[in-house]
């Protein structure tokens, strides 16, 4: 079980990476990037509050997975944006923002974990 609650998030974030890549060159615009761009941020976003929020804590190597994930999945997402100009001017900033300070408070959370 700790394996599978490991290898999960780890495995979103290698997907969050290659839908960076994916975004970039190929999906961005497209509906099909945000989907997949949404897959590891979700994931990792949840994998996050999971491990945060166990009675108990979870070991410290369970952190960098799921934010790592998160951080790519958001990425992901910013290329598939800025490949629809529509796109970029109709998200309004306090979404933005909201989404850039997710993910400063998780780095934020994995530095407190680690320390």
């Amino acid at each position: 079980m700790v394996l599978l609650l490991f290898l999960v998030p780890v495995c979103l974030a290698a997907f969050g990476v290659a839908t960076v890549a994916l975004n970039v060159k190929v999906a961005c615009g497209r509906w099909w990037g945000m989907v997949l761009g949404l897959i590891p941020t979700l994931g990792g976003g949840l994998a996050l509050l999971v491990f945060l929020g166990t009675a108990g804590g979870v070991p410290m190597f369970f952190y960098p997975g799921a934010v790592a994930s998160l951080a790519s999945g958001i990425v992901s997402l910013y290329f598939w944006a800025r490949g629809r100009p529509d796109v970029l001017q109709s998200i309004p900033l306090a979404l933005r923002v909201i989404l850039y300070i997710c993910l400063a408070a998780a780095f934020v959370f994995l530095l407190v974990a680690l320390l």
